[in-house]
């Protein structure tokens, strides 16, 4: 059937449909790649803030195990520097080279004892220069460790002390040379080194683990120290003391709790901002659908108006491709080909100038973006 037809009036008729409902509606195809684009941005953009966070969780674990590591190695280079300073200040006292002079058998032991009153003291020894006998009935056994440290702090600068197990407590011994003009003997002070140890720094509500090793050249790790248990999920780290035998081992729980949770709140986000991206691509697409709906309607009218011999009211469209359809109805009208004079001129008919319109909107650049054909289901 023609769209357009004659009444008796010799007046154009458009058959055109007064409103658009009807069962058929709007495919959302067309918003795929709309929303491919969204995604992969919402996905680039959380990968991105993934792996950002990840390394500033890990950077602001080691800072913090490194805090505490330092606060531990200094709190022991403090102990190991007061013990070497307090037994050399012993060694300067002139009544103990005294007493390793004197002809009195108990002036010796005597002045042992005096250096007792230290706090975590337990045994204090005098070795005359050269001796190397072993006494394993005091109170801290003299073996060849022992000796061995008075020999070297007879021949050389004050030693670092040594870390012995006598039974089931570790004992420190330090040594230094008797200060006197001729070189007498050395002082060996043994100290409890739990009691030297007590008071190291602690940080409530943190699973840590806080180890002091001794080693050897050629000999296995002994621990010497021990406060908290290891988590399940631990990372370790070691640190230096001033001490070259002795090292300190943290182990601290790794932030895979915290991290959990930051993860899973970045992805809830990313989710509500992916969901938040495709209810704002619906809704445009219902506003433009809307648009589009109104402005065919008013088309419809301008375009019946003019087949029936009306004049052209200007209207204005939502989108201005349409726009562009009613201005070019005028022109429309003299693009019909002139015959002879002979002939009358021919009036275009509506569907000649439908065609025209057709391909005016058809070669507008203006337009192509909404001329596009729009799927049904």
């Amino acid at each position: 059937m023609s769209l357009f037809k004659r009444n008796k009036n010799d007046k154009q008729v458009v058959g055109l449909p007064k409103n658009f409902e009807g069962k058929s509606t709007q495919s959302l195809s067309y918003m795929l790649p709309s929303l491919l684009l969204a995604t992969t941005g919402i996905l680039v953009a959380g990968a991105i803030i993934w792996f950002s966070q990840s390394a500033q969780d890990q950077l602001q674990s080691d800072q913090q195990l490194e805090t505490w590591g330092s606060a531990y190695t200094a709190a022991i280079n403090q102990r190991l520097a007061l013990i070497q300073t307090d037994t050399k200040n012993a060694a300067a006292n002139p009544h103990l080279a005294q007493a390793l002079q004197s002809s009195e058998s108990g002036a010796k032991r005597s002045a042992e004892r005096s250096l007792l009153h230290r706090a975590a003291a337990v045994d204090a020894y005098i070795n005359p220069q050269g001796q190397t006998t072993q006494d394993q009935n005091r109170d801290a056994p003299i073996n060849f460790a022992a000796l061995d440290l008075l020999q070297r702090a007879e021949r050389e600068t004050q030693p670092w002390p040594e870390a012995l197990q006598v039974g089931q407590r570790w004992l420190l011994y330090s040594t230094a040379g008797l200060q006197s003009k001729d070189p007498l003997g050395s002082l060996l002070i043994t100290y409890d080194l739990a009691s030297l140890l007590d008071g190291l720094p602690s940080f409530a509500g943190t699973q840590l683990q806080v180890v002091l090793q001794q080693q050897f050249a050629n000999s296995p790790v002994q621990t010497l120290y021990s406060l908290g248990s290891q988590p399940s999920d631990a990372v370790s780290r070691s640190f230096n003391t001033n001490h070259p035998n002795w090292t300190l081992v943290l182990s601290a729980p790794a932030n895979t709790s915290s991290a959990t949770a930051i993860h899973s709140s970045l992805l809830i986000a990313l989710a509500l901002a992916l969901l938040c991206i495709i209810a704002a691509i619906y809704l445009l697409h219902l506003s433009v659908l809307r648009q589009l709906k109104a402005d065919s309607l008013v088309l419809i009218k301008t375009i019946q108006d003019w087949a029936q011999g009306k004049s052209i009211k200007p209207h204005t469209f939502n989108l201005t491709a349409l726009q562009q359809v009613i201005k070019s109805l005028p022109q429309s009208l003299q693009m019909a080909p002139k015959k002879t004079n002979t002939a009358p001129a021919a009036t275009p008919s509506a569907a000649t100038t439908v065609d025209n319109l057709h391909a005016d909107i058809t070669n507008s650049s203006t337009a192509d973006s909404f001329y596009q054909p729009l799927d049904t289901d």
